[in-house]
């Protein structure tokens, strides 16, 4: 055999160690080595399971507070938004004309309520339900306040109704 024949014998049979060595041992080895940083993480998460579960508790604490704060009880919202209305409607001098059912629909995945009323009362009066609604009960967003002044034929006496709706999600 001469010299060159030698030298590609040679460097094939070196390729074909270093595909053998890297099929069955560094390939195996860098497999192994990202199962492991895997595991490293996964240990690393239960390692902050018992801090985190001391958070969750604190952050539970805290949204009862809120809840009470911002008197929303164990009922419904729609429940709450009601009584609510009701108790500054009579102190306001107000009148709850309508309630309608909840409006709930989706957008990007997400869940929004809408709540529907109808109250009948002075200018200065509906501002201030308002006002109470968004700033001090925390029910949700005022969205849409529509009034529109009305008159009684029968009586002739002329009324301001504001539409009103809220949305929470």
């Amino acid at each position: 055999m001469k010299g060159k024949t030698k030298n590609i014998i040679l460097l094939l049979g070196f390729l074909i160690t270093c595909f053998i060595c890297y099929r069955f041992a560094i390939s195996n080895t860098l497999e192994a080595y990202t199962t492991y940083k895997k595991l490293e993480q996964e240990n690393l998460l239960f390692k902050n399971i018992p801090k985190q579960q001391v958070m969750l508790k604190k952050q539970n604490v805290y949204l009862d507070s809120l809840l009470n704060k911002y008197q929303i009880g164990g009922t419904s919202i729609q429940n709450n938004l009601l009584k609510n209305l009701n108790t500054n409607s009579d102190s306001l001098g107000l009148k709850l004309v309508e309630f309608e059912k909840a409006h709930v629909f989706e957008k990007k995945q997400l869940t929004i309520n809408s709540h529907i009323f109808t109250l009948e009362g002075s200018y200065g009066d509906l501002l201030k339900l308002i006002y109470n609604l968004e700033q001090r009960t925390k029910f949700g967003e005022v969205v849409h306040v529509g009034l529109e002044k009305k008159k009684d034929l029968r009586t002739r006496e002329e009324r301001l109704e504001g539409n009103i709706i809220v949305q929470h999600y």
